[in-house]
């Protein structure tokens, strides 16, 4: 006992006791080679809730956490003397509670005898920083990463310190990003480094735009957000790339809607402008003709009995081949500017001047065939049309859809490159989205891939040396639209291209059956006129209560108007048949009487037909009453 009380002692001395032990923040236990505890600082008391009695009496290993009681086996048996470990580990206080701690531990070696010391460090409070750092580390990564344009946190030098999902996938084509990689690689950032490295360096926001990297077609703009209070070696700025195609392509889009909205005010003006003089080429040009006609026999003659003479500086029978060519070429060229003009006012017309009423576009089709009859013949071989027959009509100036079709039908014959080449139409009806579809199907030569965005913009043609103006496909997408239609088109160079023309269908009505009985006539007569003018409603008759039976059997209506006094069986006892038969239950009956204070209206109200109506019937009674169930007058 006093060589274990010497050999304390002696520990004591060699750790400075009084000075280091009671007054230290850390914990320190020492323990035999048994890890037997046998010494502990006021510390460990306070902190593990035992007595320092306690603590003497338990094993170093006692006051592990369950789960880390081998480790302590583990790491202190290996120590040799003179050996330090440092290490973090789990213990337990009295009350159960955890407690994370970074343990330093070594052997000691007094008088042969070996005693392991630890020094232990309560490091709950930068556990809870470590878990408050992580947890703001990933909400910064999902927040980074949760932008869907590139960001990349860079240093002082401009490297990548972090960057989100999106950069990744925009650098991708150029080989990706990585933590540490320069942004003056001059293949990502190909222009401005010097604007970049100054906004970093001086802390200013800035931007610029530059041809992108990845595709010379995009045009990108660079953000530098730089951040306060950060050293070089952190992140110091924020770098965001913003694709600005789209907002160029919407300005352009927007420069262009303003040129059109000009042209639409134009184009009025001039194509009155040019069609009165035309008008008077195309009236004069046939007279021109007639006049030669009549007066080439004349100079024939004169020819024949004078020699040859000049007319117009040239020979006369040069010019006698010349002239019906030059007089044809004059009308063709006033029926050309007939054209276009015709072209430019369909370009500029308002909706009003559309006519809208229910047709079948099967119907539209067929004639805008027929009248192309004679292209069709002389085109192709192979024209079929596909019809679903049980089509909805849709609301339509029949004209103007057949102007569209036509102008389809058209351009689809002249891309046929011979006659063993097709055309075929076909429409159908999608009921899901209540729509009956258009589709102009062509085997010729398809649309280049480059021209396919510019083939509804007004005078783009591919056409022009075939006399073409570029004006019919603006024509029909406006048309198409004031029809609350969309046009849409796929194609392949040399396999073919498709139009497909999309309407809202006309919903099919759903008739309400109304019957109405009365023993009077002409209460019959004013009921019927008041509902005749709704075309929803189908509307029968019947003289008597008996009659009205005989019907609801045959054919049950919705809507049952009925007389309370008749001579062979009134309203009373017809409701009690209707409220026998559960076939009859849902029948609408609405009860018509010059008698409103009759007992019997009290027994009708109690079998569940409380509808009451007095005579003489007004429209405007009658309306109110039907709209309180929803049948519109």
């Amino acid at each position: 006992m006093a060589d274990n009380l010497e050999m304390i002692y002696q520990i004591h001395e060699y750790l400075h006791y009084e000075a280091i032990t009671r007054y230290a923040n850390d914990i320190i236990i020492l323990a035999d080679e048994n890890l037997n505890i046998v010494e502990v600082n006021e510390r460990a008391v306070q902190t593990y809730g035992y007595s320092r009695a306690e603590l003497l009496a338990m094993n170093a290993a006692d006051l592990r956490a369950p789960e880390k009681k081998e480790e302590i086996i583990k790491t202190v048996f290996k120590l040799d003397p003179e050996n330090k470990a440092v290490y973090e580990t789990c213990q337990q206080c009295r009350n159960g509670g955890l407690l994370p701690v970074e343990v330093s531990a070594s052997t000691l070696s007094v008088k042969g005898k070996k005693f392991h010391l630890e020094i232990i460090r309560d490091i709950s409070e930068r556990k809870r920083n470590e878990e408050k750092l992580k947890t703001s580390s990933t909400l910064l990564t999902s927040v980074f990463d949760g932008i869907l344009e590139p960001l990349l946190l860079v240093d002082g030098n401009l490297r990548v310190v972090m960057f989100n999902k999106a950069a990744w996938d925009y650098f991708k084509p150029l080989g990706g990003l990585s933590i540490g990689m320069n942004c003056l690689d001059p293949g990502r950032f190909p222009a401005h480094h010097r604007r970049m490295s100054e906004a970093v360096s001086w802390k200013t926001h800035t931007h610029y735009e530059q041809e992108s990297p990845v595709d010379p077609e995009w045009t990108e703009r660079i953000f530098v957000y730089p951040l306060e209070g950060t050293k070089d070696t952190d992140g110091v700025a924020i770098l965001r790339i913003h694709d600005m195609s789209s907002e160029i392509k919407f300005q352009e889009e927007l420069i262009q809607a303003d040129k059109l909205i000009a042209l639409g005010t134009l184009v009025a003006g001039v194509a009155h402008e040019v069609n009165n003089p035309n008008n008077y080429i195309m009236l004069n040009a046939p007279i021109l003709a007639e006049a030669w006609q009549s007066i080439s026999p004349v100079l024939e003659e004169y020819h024949k009995a004078h020699g040859d003479f000049s007319v117009a500086g040239l020979p006369f029978p040069e010019i006698r081949q010349e002239i019906p060519a030059l007089i044809k070429g004059i009308e063709d060229g006033a029926k050309r500017i007939k054209r276009i003009v015709q072209d430019l006012r369909e370009y500029s017309v308002k909706e009003s001047t559309t006519r809208f009423r229910p047709e079948n576009v099967n119907r539209i089709i067929d004639k805008a065939a027929a009248l192309l009859n004679h292209k069709i013949k002389h085109t192709t071989d192979h024209f079929h049309t596909d019809f679903d027959e049980n089509l909805p009509k849709i609301n339509a100036d029949f004209r103007k859809l057949e102007q569209v079709i036509i102008n389809l039908i058209q351009n689809a014959l002249e891309a046929l490159p011979d006659r063993s080449k097709g055309v075929s139409l076909k429409t159908s009806y999608n009921p899901s989205e209540n729509r009956v579809t258009i589709e102009v199907r062509d085997q010729g030569i398809g649309i280049p891939e480059n021209k396919l965005n510019q083939i509804m913009d007004p005078f783009f043609t591919t056409k022009r040396s075939m006399g073409g103006t570029g004006l019919g496909l603006a024509v029909t997408r406006n048309i198409i639209e004031r029809h609350h239609g969309t046009i849409t088109v796929a194609t392949r160079e040399n396999q073919g291209t498709v139009f497909t023309l999309s309407f809202p269908a006309i919903r099919p009505v759903e008739h309400k059956k109304i019957l109405i009985v009365d023993d009077d006539p002409k209460s019959r007569k004013i009921l019927r006129a008041f509902l005749e003018g709704n075309p929803i409603y189908k509307i029968r008759e019947a003289q008597s209560g008996t009659e009205a039976c005989i019907l609801l059997g045959s054919e049950r209506p919705d809507i049952l108007f009925l007389d309370l006094m008749m001579p062979d069986m009134n309203g009373l006892e017809v409701c009690r048949v209707i409220k026998r038969e559960s076939t009859l239950a849902d029948i609408r009956v609405i009860i018509v009487t010059g008698n409103i204070g009759s007992p019997l209206i009290k027994e009708i109200r109690e079998l569940g037909y409380s509808e009451v109506m007095a005579k003489p019937v007004r429209k405007a009674e009658l309306e109110k009453q039907l709209r309180i169930r929803n049948y519109e007058l």
